[in-house]
């Protein structure tokens, strides 16, 4: 199925043989409950780890993650998004909106991506040193990809006819090629422009400095654009606004600050330390805990938010934290980057003693 493309050359052979199938099996539906919303709606899922075209949408996926983020809008993480914010300077007059575009995914028109990507990879310099495939080649796989999209959901078996799954590696990087173009055209077109747009994949946050009565011209025109890519709009209540899990809040001398922000049906409730996991696992939820407050916080909600980090723990069963720095943590993970892997079952004292002998032999264990 691979090899029959319309294309002037075949896939080499090497790379045929990682992306054909093996032992296959059907890719199976379920829903996730959105909690957070009314009603709790289903997110819908299609888990493909597995399928027949599991591995070419992961070769893809790692092929064209490079074509993402070369735009000025565009937020890799949270982390990103507060160094944008950081030197950002506040008239009275600006507001703080968020945008998010309904069910993405299911929403990105394929036929339509799929062009666009060839298009970004026919302008791409670098494209020849990171694969042998051609432009024609990686959209085929691509199409290949984006219509084998059947499922099983109880005894039946059904195909999805339009969008991309949602459970599938290749979306999220068809979604991101797509959404840039998608904005480009649509800021390129606008009649009043925001003073800051930035999106991560379907979410948006913007500043918008002309006025309560333009923010909902704005925001019909952006819906405009495309009859499948939706929005809806949330603006800044009590100068505060949360986006992705940063809570972005007005100051009086016009810059923001920031903090860790958890949803309503946040519960605290975090790997119980007794729990059997491997000690590994435990150490690092009060390790990210800790990171993700050093990340987000500005210096004047830091402290609160380690004094909530310390009770939630305690709570979680853990001991007072030693705090282990960041430094030397990401020091033992490029001392280990270039070891040998052994995946085992944790078993308890015995996976430690495998764990030691493998280890004399600069051999890196996970569980």
């Amino acid at each position: 199925m691979l090899l029959s493309l319309n294309c002037s050359t075949a896939i080499p052979t090497p790379l045929y043989r990682h992306l054909r199938p093996s032992a296959s099996k059907c890719p199976r539906f379920f829903g996730q409950p959105k909690i957070h919303k009314p009603d709790k709606p289903l997110r819908p899922i299609v888990s493909s780890r597995g399928s027949p075209t599991y591995n070419l949408a992961q070769h893809l996926t790692k092929l064209l993650h490079t074509l993402v983020g070369k735009t000025p809008h565009h937020v890799p993480n949270s982390a990103g998004f507060i160094d944008i914010i950081k030197g950002i300077e506040l008239q009275s007059s600006d507001i703080l909106v968020s945008f998010d575009v309904k069910s993405l995914f299911t929403n990105v028109p394929t036929d339509e991506a799929c062009q666009i990507t060839k298009a970004v990879l026919e302008q791409d310099e670098t494209l020849t040193d990171r694969t042998s495939l051609t432009p024609d080649q990686i959209h085929d796989l691509l199409m290949t990809c984006v219509k084998s999209t059947y499922f099983q959901w109880r005894d039946g078996y059904y195909r999805q006819a339009l969008r991309t799954p949602m459970g599938s590696p290749i979306s999220p990087v068809l979604a991101n090629i797509f959404m840039e173009d998608f904005e480009q055209k649509a800021l390129g077109t606008a009649r009043l422009k925001p003073k800051l747009w930035l999106r991560y994949v379907d979410d948006t946050f913007i500043i918008w400095s002309h006025g309560l009565e333009n923010h909902d011209d704005f925001l019909s025109h952006i819906n405009r654009q495309h009859p499948n890519i939706q929005f809806t709009m949330e603006t800044e209540t009590s100068d505060s606004l949360p986006f992705l899990d940063v809570l972005i809040s007005k100051k009086t001398d016009g810059s923001l600050a920031h903090s860790v922000y958890r949803k309503p049906t946040h519960t605290d409730r975090y790997l119980n330390a007794r729990s059997f996991h491997p000690p590994s696992v435990k150490a690092s939820v009060n390790r990210t805990l800790l990171q993700r407050a050093h990340i987000i916080c500005d210096k004047e909600h830091l402290p609160n938010e380690l004094e909530h980090l310390n009770t939630v723990l305690k709570e979680n069963g853990y001991k007072p934290n030693k705090r282990e720095s960041l430094s030397k943590h990401n020091s033992q993970s490029a001392q280990s980057k270039d070891m040998p892997i052994a995946v085992l079952p944790y078993i308890g004292h015995t996976s430690h003693k495998i764990q030691r002998i493998l280890r004399e032999a600069e051999i890196k264990v996970y569980y």
